[in-house]
């Protein structure tokens, strides 16, 4: 979702081409510029499903789709995920730095289970 990259349509296509196993994309906002990856998604890979990130009915999805990885600390809470990208460093990470960046962030939350007490916790400090 946003709160990780502002282009979640490109990424999912991208993330499917080079084999990862993509069930979701949680995006409040489709740029004109995504169109075409998009298109390309409900084409190809109308499995994925295109979910706007404004809708409260996704509360409904929190166990049907397993044990995922979210990309986007939004989409992680609202769908319960146990493990969550919660930002980048940087919203500056473009190019081979960002996708590295990516990348390194997904192996850290694909070893790490999030501890939604500890979240409730410095939430309810706020």
């Amino acid at each position: 979702d946003s709160t990780v990259i502002g282009r979640s349509i490109p990424l999912a296509r991208a993330l499917d081409k080079y084999g990862f196993n993509v069930k979701l994309v949680f995006d409040s906002t489709i740029l004109f510029s995504d169109v075409e990856d998009l298109e390309w998604l409900k084409k190809n890979r109308p499995d994925i499903k295109i979910a706007d990130g404004k809708n409260f009915n996704m509360m409904n999805m929190k166990n049907d789709l397993g044990d995922c990885l979210c990309i986007g600390f939004s989409s992680g809470y609202t769908l319960g995920a146990k493990h969550i990208v919660e930002r980048l460093s940087s919203h500056f990470a473009f190019g081979y730095y960002g996708v590295e960046l990516l990348m390194e962030r997904m192996i850290h939350a694909y070893d790490t289970v999030v501890d939604y007490e500890k979240i409730q916790v410095q939430s309810e400090a706020w």
